[in-house]
């Protein structure tokens, strides 16, 4: 409880601290940026922590961050009224007495979300299982570090080869706030939905408010963005329940293009396994080596801490700095504040989670460019791209020495079954197909019906060849093409969702066209990928839509109500039973948020003794010897758990990053000689070869070298500790 208030005070603190400048930035925004503060102010604080820290001018320490925060504030809230005298119209001062309504609204629904779903982490904290391991080696790393660059958690002596800085911007926090890394593992898993949920809902009423929707309208339009994208599910969910229930057949599932239902004797209203939760991710029935259709409450329930799913309320951060370029008929694209600000979310975004270059970038780079017209070709141009530019250069200490794996670029011959689309995307792509069609009767001419008619020959053709998912997508991209006469005879905010709405089409349609060919060969983590990334354009998108419909579109508003309805009805089947069946769970060892207590007792305590230890050493961290195990197994454990840097971690895992190297083999053979195969007398001299502190002695050494190993380096390395299972040697 202690170390939740404590963190939930401090981030308030970063959002508070940065919010006069981005407030500046966002101020075409209903808001002005008070809920996206949430996700900036951390954002803010973190990079200037890190550029400092990687060159050498500050530690990465907890008196340091204090410093810099209080830098922060003391700043941008000095700059408050001289910003204000130039542009008294766009005062914050001001606009904090006359909202605060607003600002207690939006402070009430992100404290209710981050409860929530804390106490869902609380019922199942466990950093155990799937690939939290991996997440926490990379959170902890960091929390543990006091020095930058730090080294690969899982490779000794390398360099961090994740795009990793969504796990730094929540060290961060971690440090500031002065939680451990048990606890702060759940609070940002926590965190990042109820960022999300927040700014979602704030750019929902604040895009509906540029629609000149009124207070109640724009309401629905926050309430539903936040709902379609954070806490709806996708359609299986549903059908799962119904074929548990008998009221459709558990043969129907491949007809509905769904992988599977669960088999067995129904005992109660659920399936009859635990799995049903699960396989909601797992829908494609032809993905290699396996179909993964993520979306963001699942990956908030599941609660690994990866890049894609930390990224979301960073994702609206820039969608909400694009958009209001548009909101601004371009007059933004001048402001030192909304380009700066643009910098640094695209730059963050970048390193944050790399396969949002792709769509976000583009996003931003469509939006600022439409802005910009009127102006010289030469001064669009400058200006369209001066924030990416200059978000590359913010964080160009990432980009030294960094490397990956060779990827590619293959053409996809295992297409997505309509069915299963229509499982995955079926409400969002019926609502955005319905505005496609009212906007190009309203304001289309013969050019736009041509581009539309066009689209649909060739969606014919692509039908014709057996592919239907393509052809729809084909069909609903052309109805939603943003030609330029269109988007002329339309407002900048209808602009911005024709854009939003044919940008979600058409990444839904180039996964089923070309995919990035990676270590597994396979179309599997460009469907997850840009899936996760159509969910958010497409939920938001799909907000905005049924807002306007209602608002402009007199004979469309029985058909976006009852849209809206389909897809809440089916979408929050999900939520509602994950959550229900969570919260009514009785966690061994009662609710937590320490993620590490499922440890046994003398492994905690050695991990303990560890961190202990390695906060004296330069740096914070040091090397251990430990086992190697492969993944999803109890591989690295001490050196995960302590903050520290294994030898070698998860060997898999490696190779997915750095591609196939010599060194991972030899180091694994290495590790194999120490413990079993070399002289003992040797230990000593392997251990020193990795710059390695301790040799970990436990049950999973025992387990995987033989229970002779107990006492291998009795009288040849002094023992440092001892507790129960656990011996630690001093090298």
């Amino acid at each position: 409880m202690i170390d939740a208030v404590a963190w939930y005070v401090w981030l308030q603190a970063a959002s508070l601290a940065a919010w006069p400048l981005l407030a500046r930035a966002l101020s075409p925004l209903d808001d002005r940026g008070w809920a996206l503060s949430k996700v900036a102010g951390p954002l803010l604080l973190a990079w200037i922590g890190w550029l400092l820290g990687m060159v050498g001018a500050l530690p990465y320490t907890r008196p340091v961050l204090l410093l810099l925060l209080a830098l922060i504030a003391a700043t941008a809230w000095w700059l408050l009224p001289r910003l204000a005298a130039t542009r008294p119209e766009v005062s914050e001062r001001s606009w904090l007495r006359e909202r605060a309504r607003t600002v207690a609204v939006l402070e009430l629904l992100f404290a209710a979300a981050f409860i929530l779903f804390a106490l869902l982490r609380a019922r199942e904290p466990a950093i155990t299982g799937t690939e939290k391991p991996m997440d926490m080696a990379f959170l902890d790393g960091f929390m543990a570090a006091e020095r930058l660059p730090t080294q690969d958690s899982w490779l000794a002596g390398y360099g961090v080869p994740y795009y990793y800085f969504g796990f730094f911007v929540f060290a961060t926090l971690g440090k500031l706030a002065g939680v451990g890394a048990g606890p702060a593992y759940n609070l940002a898993a926590a965190t990042v939905p109820a960022l999300g949920t927040v700014a979602l809902a704030s750019v929902g009423w604040s895009l509906a408010r540029a629609f000149e929707c009124g207070k109640r309208a724009s309401l629905v339009a926050g309430v539903l963005a936040a709902l379609f994208v954070q806490f709806a599910g996708n359609l299986s969910t549903a059908f799962e329940l119904l074929a548990a229930e008998a009221v459709i057949p558990r043969s129907w599932g491949p007809v509905l293009g769904i992988k599977a239902f669960a088999e067995g004797v129904q005992t109660g209203v659920w399936p009859p396994d635990g799995a049903w939760w699960w396989r909601a991710s797992r829908v494609m029935p032809n993905g290699r080596p396996d179909g993964i259709n993520e979306f963001p409450f699942f990956s908030a329930y599941l609660a690994d801490l990866h890049p894609h799913f930390m990224a979301v309320p960073f994702e609206v951060l820039v969608l909400a700095l694009a958009a209001t370029h548009l909101l601004a008929s371009g007059r933004t694209l001048r402001s030192p504040w909304t380009q700066g600000g643009a910098a640094l979310a695209l730059g963050g975004l970048l390193v944050l989670n790399t396969w949002d270059i792709a769509p976000f970038w583009l996003l931003y780079l469509g939006f600022a460019w439409i802005s910009g017209r009127g102006r010289r070709w030469r001064e669009r141009v400058l200006l369209t791209l001066a924030a990416p530019v200059l978000g590359i250069a913010l964080f160009a200490p990432y980009f030294v020495g960094y490397s990956g794996p060779p990827l590619g670029i293959g053409l996809v011959d295992d297409q997505t079954p309509l069915p299963t689309l229509l499982v995955l995307f079926g409400p969002q792509i019926a609502v955005l197909a319905a505005y496609g069609l009212w906007t190009r009767r309203r304001f289309g001419n013969r050019t736009d019906w041509l581009v539309s008619g066009v689209g649909g020959l060739l969606s014919l053709l692509w039908l014709g060849l057996g592919f239907s998912g393509v052809a729809l997508l084909l069909l609903l991209a052309a109805l939603l093409a943003p030609t330029p006469g269109l988007l002329a005879r339309q407002s900048p905010a209808a602009q911005l969702v024709q854009v939003l709405a044919f940008f979600a089409a058409c990444i839904l349609l180039g996964v089923e066209l070309i995919y990035l060919r990676d270590s597994f060969g396979t179309r599997m983590n460009t469907v997850f990928k840009f899936h996760y990334n159509a969910w958010l354009l497409a939920g938001v998108a799909a907000a905005l839509v049924v807002a306007r419909l209602v608002r402009e579109a007199r004979g469309w508003r029985i058909a976006s109500v009852v849209l809206a309805s389909v897809f809440l009805a089916g979408g929050l089947v999900y939520p509602l039973t994950a959550t229900w069946q969570r919260l009514r769970a009785d966690p061994p060892g009662g609710a937590t948020l320490d993620g590490l207590q499922f440890l046994a007792a003398d492994e905690r305590a050695a991990v303990s003794w560890l961190r202990t230890q390695a906060a004296a050493q330069p740096g914070g961290r040091v090397v251990i010897v430990e086992a190697v195990s492969g993944s999803y197994t109890q591989g690295a454990r001490m050196a995960t758990y302590s903050g520290n840097a294994t030898v070698l971690g998860w060997p898999g895992h490696e190779l997915q990053w750095r591609g196939p190297i010599p060194e991972l083999g030899r180091r694994e053979g290495d590790m194999a000689g120490l413990y079993r195969d070399a002289d003992p007398a040797q230990a000593s001299a392997i251990a020193g070869r990795y710059g390695a502190r301790y040799v970990v002695v436990g049950g999973l050494e025992r387990q995987k070298y033989g229970e002779q190993v107990a006492t291998r380096f009795d009288g040849i390395l002094p023992v440092a500790y001892r507790t129960g299972g656990v011996t630690i040697y001093r090298v």
